[in-house]
């Protein structure tokens, strides 16, 4: 029997996830882990998400029901913090595991330092007891990781799919070394750890760990979420909301725009079923005993200004007036380096396997949907305190 464990399965795009691949039928048992950090934080900074998402039992059940796979899937609350939870699922041999269970976002990791050190022990404590369960259970199990492209250094050059040769006043390093990385939030630096971690896990023990570098995503719907009427979360307050989703409510109730610091600064982002698509078909790559295998999941890369823009123009379409405004906030200091720019990726893998989605028609396709739930909006979290 082929199965997986996908831990991080309640979240954002971890639920798409499962949707998918309970209706793809890739696998004959999907077992779901999750500690519910997402719903618990996000209430925490007074956010909502505006979708009517069902609680963790209830999705379950629904699931249930609407795949009609019976035995097929279990729901687990438990946290990869627990060393005895992690180890007992890992002793299940499962095919392939599928790891989405950091806490997901650079704002929250820098509240204050409760925050910062509840991400650093969620994020970096969660995958060492995954990684040594691997390693004493089932060191053959098809490791599939969630990885941040934002933890990459900014270099404005091409980030490689693999490690490179660096040359310095002429000479060139004798052997492949890591793309740098470079990042100044605490979340960011977790998802720089997690890859030399990974890295020692492969080199040392002889797992198999695909660390998928992951750009920002946005998006309401995959295929079956839709379809089913089983919907992700929809963020959108200053600490959990991505920009897009931002700026999205603000011309939907007719606020500005806000723009951080001139919107100079740019951003990978992606729609969230080609991520989720990507994940889907990783779990048939082909990846050796000690190899980790980077995938770059950074299709587009945009300044803020440009996607304020792009809402704007969408907007304007289905008559919403839309104003931009990049001088009243500057809350990560972006103004003072505005050269910073996320640099373009080789996507290989990606571009090979997904058919990517063209970010205005998903602008367009998400402002009427979200129009329709224009009385949830909750103002008084979108601007940075």
């Amino acid at each position: 029997m082929k199965s997986c464990l996908v831990i991080g399965g309640d979240g954002y795009i971890g639920w798409a996830l499962v949707v998918e691949l309970a209706f793809s039928k890739k696998f004959d048992k999907i077992t779901v882990l999750d500690n519910l950090l997402t719903r618990k934080n996000v209430k925490r900074v007074n956010g909502n998400s505006i979708t009517d998402i069902l609680t963790y039992k209830e999705r379950y059940t629904k699931l249930l029901q609407a795949t009609n796979l019976k035995n097929g899937i279990e729901f687990i609350e438990g946290s990869t913090m627990d060393s005895k939870v992690i180890n007992n699922l890992v002793s299940q041999s499962f095919h392939t595991i599928y790891h989405l269970g950091h806490q997901r976002t650079a704002p929250y990791s820098m509240l204050d330092q409760e925050t910062c050190i509840e991400t650093v022990v969620n994020n970096e404590v969660g995958f060492l007891n995954i990684i040594w369960a691997l390693k004493k259970y089932s060191p053959e199990t098809l490791l599939i990781k969630l990885g941040s492209f934002g933890a990459y250094a900014p270099s404005g050059i091409e980030v490689p799919e693999s490690d490179i040769y660096i040359k310095i006043n002429g000479d060139k390093t004798l052997k492949t070394v890591p793309f740098p990385k470079f990042a100044t939030d605490f979340y960011h630096i977790t998802k720089a750890n997690d890859g030399l971690f990974a890295r020692a896990a492969c080199s040392n023990w002889g797992l198999k760990i695909i660390d998928v570098m992951q750009s920002t995503v946005f998006g309401l719907n995959t295929e079956f979420t839709e379809q089913a009427n089983l919907p992700t979360r929809f963020d959108y307050d200053e600490i959990f909301g991505t920009v897009l989703n931002r700026f999205i409510c603000q011309a939907i109730v007719g606020e500005k725009l806000t723009v951080y610091g001139g919107g100079q600064h740019s951003t990978g982002i992606m729609v969230l079923r080609d991520a989720v698509s990507l994940l889907l078909c990783l779990s048939e790559t082909n990846c050796e005993p000690s190899e980790y295998k980077i995938i770059n999941s950074n299709p587009y890369s945009y300044k803020i200004i440009e996607l304020a823009e792009i809402v704007k123009e969408q907007a304007e379409l289905i008559n919403i007036p839309t104003n931009i405004d990049s001088s009243s906030f500057d809350p990560r200091n972006e103004k003072s380096n505005e050269a910073y720019q996320v640099s373009t990726a080789e996507c290989k893998v990606l571009h090979d396997n997904v058919i990517i989605s063209s970010l205005e028609i998903e602008v367009s396709k998400m402002l009427p949907n979200i129009l329709k739930l224009k009385d949830k909006i909750n103002l008084e979290v979108i601007n940075p305190k």
